[in-house]
């Protein structure tokens, strides 16, 4: 296989990475603007401003990880691969109960299915490059 698809790989396994960082990013924004415009919502323990404050900090943190994770992933960098496996196998963890939620959250299902197929394929996307990896490694010793 030629340097070219691996090159794909990288870049589709990148923007998936990227546009999951974006979403992080956007969720720690909206809970932000929701905590200014509305102030603290929902049980005690959950809603203090101290509490809401450490979630936005850590989705926005989360992101930014993902983020040079996706830089890596871009450039081909070999680092890169363990974290973003790790970021796929969370985010289905937590978009496949999201897609299978209850009827009247379509938004809710939808982002779930949206994130479950984008992880999906970025895994699928990482065994395709390592499988076509093994047959190039494979095809001198055949010769």
């Amino acid at each position: 296989m030629a340097s070219i698809e691996r090159q794909t790989a990288d870049r589709v396994s990148a923007v998936t990475a990227a546009v999951q960082a974006a979403f992080l990013i956007g969720y720690a924004l909206t809970i932000a603007y929701l905590l200014i415009t509305r102030g603290p919502q929902g049980p005690a323990e959950v809603a203090s401003g101290p509490g809401v404050i450490a979630e936005i900090v850590t989705f926005a943190l989360f992101g930014a990880g993902v983020i040079i994770v996706a830089i890596g992933r871009w450039r081909g960098r070999s680092w890169s691969t363990v974290p973003f496996v790790v970021i796929q196998l969370l985010t289905l963890t937590v978009s496949f109960p999201l897609m299978l939620g209850q009827d009247n959250e379509s938004l809710a299902r939808l982002c779930g299915v949206i994130a479950t197929l984008a992880a999906i394929a970025g895994l699928g996307v990482l065994i395709l490059k390592r499988l076509s990896d093994s047959d190039e490694a494979e095809a001198p010793e055949q010769q």
